[in-house]
């Protein structure tokens, strides 16, 4: 540019330099001439196509479904299956009917020394030294176990980990013996339901005639469901013993939930775990049909307002729903995220009225719309069943 100018005055560089735009899908590389060569500079066909959609009109996000599937013919239900329906509605119907599975883990191999453990992390090591002792393992074996793995950060550091982890670790076991102290067993369960069906599967943590599942996790309405499920379950194929469920997990040192037997005569709990498990069945068809607007914390949130007769049922839903400036809820979600073509507020979770068929007995009419009675649907049952346990 100091010693030569183009024509007009214009500088030297205008001759010689191209400025290429960033991304190899920008329409100016498929324009010819654009870019300083006679032709287009691009060629790739599927990058053609990115330009002339990033030229089209904006429309608004496709559903994710245009319509309602087809029903799945089956003759039996996997008990595990519906256990993870009511944990995630929406992942469910991704994994178990779609056979979609969205991973958001990085699994690549870690090449540098660790020197801190993120919140799951600590959690995975905290829950198998509790799966250890529970089994009967001696706590120091266990821990040098955890060492040898190799997954603690060196020196101080890991040992931090290691202590905080043991000292909750032990403290649930030990709530867990006061419980119901022994080795524990499992339930195979076959119990016909609804449509000439049967729901098949194996309830584990049994000892005598208490199911006693125990998470090093925080209960939390996932756990809730779990428990609610396979209580059900074992009450329903085995009548005959006065099935009882203690949830156990790190909430604030105390049992979080115990399930009393449904009724005292065998015919009475048969009859009212399977009219349960029924429901939840039903559900499970519908949720196999289409993403339903049934959220596990969001909806429990909602429907445990309403069942303890407040009026701020919609407001605890939305602060289960709503993400915080760090802290992601059920809004962020992957899974719900790809249904609903986005993040979406909870006031937009109202928007739908129940479908036709959700109506009659157990179904909560006064609710109008189907997020609300989807919700009561699934969980008024358990919380009756927690009351009737604290009256």
């Amino acid at each position: 540019d100091a010693t030569v100018q183009a024509a007009g005055g214009a500088p030297a560089r205008t001759l010689v330099v191209r400025h290429h735009p960033l991304q190899p899908s920008d329409r100016r590389c498929f324009e010819r001439g654009a870019l300083g060569v006679d032709g287009p500079w691009g060629f790739d066909p599927l990058l053609l196509d990115g330009a002339r959609a990033a030229a089209r009109p904006r429309s608004a996000p496709a559903p994710f479904l245009t319509g309602v599937l087809p029903s799945v013919a089956e003759e039996v239900v996997g008990l595990d299956d519906l256990v993870a329906f009511v944990a995630h509605p929406v992942r469910a119907f991704l994994r178990q009917r779609l056979g979609l599975s969205r991973r958001t883990d990085d699994d690549r191999p870690v090449d540098a020394l660790r020197v801190e453990l993120d919140a799951l992390e600590r959690w995975a090591v905290g829950d198998r030294l509790l799966g250890a002792l529970l089994a009967g393992g001696d706590v120091e074996a266990v821990c040098a176990a955890e060492v040898a793995r190799g997954m603690l950060p060196p020196g101080a550091l890991g040992e931090d980990v290691l202590d905080d982890a043991r000292q909750k670790a032990e403290a649930i076991a030990e709530l867990a013996r006061g419980v119901a102290a022994g080795s524990p067993g499992s339930l195979e369960i076959d119990v016909a339901v609804a449509g000439g069906r049967r729901l098949v599967g194996t309830v584990p943590d049994v000892i005598g005639d208490l199911i006693r599942p125990t998470t090093y996790s925080s209960i939390g309405p996932k756990q809730r469901s779990a428990a609610w499920v396979r209580f059900l379950a074992a009450t329903a194929t085995h009548p005959d013993r006065p099935i009882a469920s203690a949830l156990i997990g790190w909430s604030r040192g105390a049992i979080d939930v115990t399930l009393a037997p449904l009724a005292a005569a065998p015919t009475e709990r048969a009859a009212a775990a399977v009219a349960h498990l029924d429901a939840l069945v039903d559900l499970l068809d519908r949720g196999r049909r289409e993403p339903l607007p049934l959220y596990c914390r969001t909806s429990h949130a909602y429907a445990e307002r309403v069942h303890q007769g407040r009026a701020d049922a919609d407001g605890a839903a939305a602060k289960a729903w709503t993400s915080g400036y760090d802290w992601p809820k059920e809004d962020r979600d992957t899974e719900h995220v790809d249904v609903l073509s986005g993040v979406v507020p909870f006031v937009a979770l109202l928007d739908a009225p129940p479908a036709p068929d959700e109506t009659g007995p157990g179904w909560a009419e006064e609710e109008s719309s189907r997020f609300g009675r989807l919700a009561r649907r699934l969980w008024d049952p358990y919380l009756d069943a927690v009351a009737r346990r604290s009256e």
